[in-house]
């Protein structure tokens, strides 16, 4: 066999093992960490919802750009005063909150 092909087919071999350790790893033992994240898609999903939901009914409209992006902007303020426990005396570490939330 070709000892070039033979390197390839054994660095995609243990790449694929990596990519399956890790996926089990995050569907079995992680499983918990990732409910508690902040950025967890489900909870993002089921607030957008309501979101676009209460634009629906009380505007007869989907919500364009100028209502989702305040909005969001709003999420991103809440989440920072969150982390910061609505310090805002401390601009830095505000700042820094609203930078790290994604």
């Amino acid at each position: 066999m070709n000892k070039q092909l033979l390197h390839v087919s054994v660095a995609a071999m243990v790449l694929l093992a990596a990519l399956l350790v890790s996926t089990t790893y995050w569907q079995t033992w992680a499983v918990g960490d990732l409910a508690d994240r902040q950025d967890n898609a489900i909870q993002l999903v089921s607030r957008l919802t309501a979101f676009v939901a209460g634009i629906n009914e009380q505007y007869k409209h989907d919500p364009g750009f100028y209502t989702a992006g305040p909005y969001t902007a709003l999420l991103i303020i809440e989440e920072a005063l969150k982390t910061t426990k609505g310090n805002t005396d401390d601009a830095a570490a505000f700042l820094k909150a609203k930078g790290v939330i994604r």
